[in-house]
């Protein structure tokens, strides 16, 4: 069966099974499953289809994510970590004023001009900038960070490095979106 034929017969087989009503939901769902995942399966394989859903259950993901053993506190925390995790924070304390200085001065600047031009754009145009800049950027780091802690648990180079580097990339391209933004709105 090639697949314009699989999508064929799945387009015949989702008209068959659409539900009209809310009651049949159930049981046009149960049979849509078993018209298109398990009979199909079950005649290829000669099991039925019990004891063939079964055999999916026990075979197909054997993976073990919880050993019930005890994890040290010292995996997690400890000297090194903790010195690493301060040494952060200072960094993100002192970026972080560095940041709110450049938005008071770009704001200062925005409302000379905009008393200099008796108009309201450019401090219209500098509170959007600063205000879309500063949450697209906690949004992307975010998000980036989540991103890059998942790349980093699946990959294994370490979680740490590859959601800081996410956060940061993320960050940035809120940052500069948010900027693009505004200066699209000219």
């Amino acid at each position: 069966m090639n697949s314009s034929e699989l999508w064929a017969r799945m387009g015949i087989l989702f008209q068959e099974c659409r539900t009209t009503s809310r009651t049949n939901l159930v049981t046009n769902t149960r049979a849509c499953l078993m018209k298109m995942v398990i009979a199909p399966a079950s005649t290829r394989t000669g099991k039925s289809p019990l004891a063939l859903y079964g055999s999916w259950v026990r075979e197909i993901d054997k993976e073990v994510l919880l050993h019930g053993r005890p994890v040290p506190a010292r995996a997690v925390f400890n000297e090194s970590s903790l010195r690493l995790t301060l040494g952060l924070t200072k960094t993100a304390r002192v970026v972080q004023v560095v940041g709110v200085f450049f938005t008071a001065y770009d704001l200062t600047a925005a409302a000379q001009q905009s008393v200099e031009i008796k108009s309201a754009r450019p401090i219209t145009k500098e509170v959007m900038r600063q205000a879309g800049g500063w949450g697209a950027a906690w949004a992307g780091a975010k998000i980036g960070a989540a991103a890059g802690a998942t790349v980093g648990i699946e990959t294994g180079p370490g979680v740490i490095v590859t959601g800081l580097v996410g956060g940061i990339i993320g960050g940035s391209l809120g940052y500069w979106g948010a900027d693009w933004v505004v200066d699209q709105m000219e």
